[in-house]
């Protein structure tokens, strides 16, 4: 996992919050390069209907919010992948927690058991001889 990742997602969400006005002539879209430069053969007819430098400029920012979507998308499905591995993990790690106690109930269970058989057998060996066993404690 990156350590990163993190910082990353909130950079890019604080990112997207911002609302950008910049305005530049030029987009990599195949679109806008037909509307824009010498050549633009769409360019006459269009001026008479729209203003081209808007829609321009529109395309570009669309183009921008595609691939901030596009980054923000991949980073997001690392973390989610990253929580899902993690989940999965505790919960393994829980299971075999639970397995770790039941066993050491049961060998509590089985020690308590033994002691008071063992307690029974030397207090029916002291009654067969009949010797009482000396009292523990001050009573």
């Amino acid at each position: 996992m990156r350590s990163g990742l993190l910082e990353q997602f909130r950079e890019g969400a604080s990112r997207r919050s911002r609302t950008t006005s910049s305005r530049t002539r030029r987009c990599s879209s195949p679109t806008a390069r037909r509307f824009d430069g010498s050549g633009g053969w769409l360019r006459p007819l269009l001026k008479l209907f729209f203003n081209i430098d808007r829609l321009i400029a529109v395309l570009h920012v669309q183009s921008k919010t595609n691939t901030k979507q596009a980054q923000f998308s991949q980073v997001s499905f690392e973390l989610l992948h990253n929580l899902v591995v993690e989940t999965t993990r505790l919960g393994i790690e829980v299971k075999n927690l639970k397995m770790r106690v039941e066993s050491l109930a049961s060998r509590h269970d089985f020690a308590e058991r033994r002691a008071r058989a063992l307690e029974g057998i030397v207090q029916s060996r002291l009654e067969g001889r009949g010797d009482e066993p000396a009292p523990r404690g001050p009573r």
